[in-house]
């Protein structure tokens, strides 16, 4: 029997992912990602003030965010 698999659309796997953060940002101001890009580079380039890799961290920080409040909620509230 085969497991049905579901996507969520607010998936943290497929949020998180900073690297494609970049590459989707990048695309959208019609710029070329690099064939090679690391998340050591995106964070450099934000220190740096890249719009790009800043408006990525920014994603990744508050979809994590989501994630981490919604295991707070499953895993007893009050013991945090």
């Amino acid at each position: 029997m085969r497991m049905r698999q579901y996507r969520l659309p607010g998936d943290v796997r497929f949020r998180t992912g900073i690297i494609q953060n970049v590459r989707d940002a990048l695309e959208r101001q019609g710029q070329q990602p690099p064939s090679t890009l690391t998340s050591q580079m995106v964070f450099e380039a934000a220190q740096r003030g890249d719009a790009a890799a800043v408006h990525a961290m920014q994603e990744m920080g508050r979809f994590l965010g989501i994630g981490i409040a919604n295991l707070v909620n499953i895993f007893n509230p009050e013991m945090v």
